[in-house]
């Protein structure tokens, strides 16, 4: 039995190391969960199970958010107009960026990418995740966390302008307004300078009626395919 639980660590450890870049691998997770969770701690040592049983559920926080991205991306690229996500891009074919050079990506953020982001960041503020508590706050009810709202920002940055590859230098926030649960949330990007490889972008997030929700500027270190 203990050779089994080595084993099964031995796999985890794997697994959390490419977890992040496989989906074949997230896809095969589940038989090592349920092994995991069907050791018993009276026959091993408790020691040894328990963190065993830890690094489990950090396993599954990291699928379930890869699991999150992968149907939001997929999402993202479809042209359905059914589907809460879109994007959209000015840059050329050249794939070579110029000042004025946009991105955009909708997202509308339910109470389930809510209570997830929540988890994995361990911001559990109720005034993101209960109800009774939001309506005796000045929104009057739950708001979606800033920083959720601003990851559409990097994900506008990392996958549609410059792309793949691109590195964060700096970014500054102004939260400007509330974002409540399924309101429509256009993340926007463009570029306003180039100095080599490292492209200044402006950077809002605004509601469909033009409120402006996040402002800021990005500095962002770019392959040099886009330049």
């Amino acid at each position: 039995m203990a050779l089994k639980a080595k084993n099964i660590y031995q796999n985890l450890t794997f697994i959390q190391n490419q977890t992040k870049s496989n989906y074949s691998i997230i896809k095969s997770i589940n038989p090592i969960i349920k092994s995991i969770n069907s050791l018993n701690t009276n026959n091993h040592n408790y020691l040894f199970v328990s963190k065993l049983k830890k690094n489990n559920n950090h396993i599954k926080n990291i699928i379930n958010y890869q699991l999150y991205n992968i149907n939001y991306y997929s999402n993202s690229n479809s042209n359905s107009s059914s589907n809460s996500n879109s994007n959209s891009s000015s840059i050329s074919n050249s794939n070579k960026l110029k000042i004025g050079d946009f991105g955009e990506l909708t997202k509308t953020f339910s109470s389930k990418d809510i209570e997830l982001f929540a988890s994995l960041s361990e911001d559990n503020n109720p005034i993101h995740l209960d109800d009774e508590f939001a309506k005796s706050t000045k929104f009057g009810k739950r708001i979606v966390h800033g920083m959720l709202t601003s990851s559409l920002i990097g994900a506008v940055l990392g996958t549609k302008l410059p792309g793949q590859g691109s590195i964060y230098i700096s970014q500054n926030l102004e939260f400007k307004s509330p974002v409540y649960l399924n309101e429509q949330i256009i993340a926007k990007i463009e570029v306003i300078e180039i100095n080599k490889r490292i492209v200044t972008f402006n950077t809002t997030c605004r509601k469909i009626d033009g409120t402006i929700v996040i402002d800021g500027i990005a500095k962002v270190l770019v392959p040099q395919q886009y330049l």
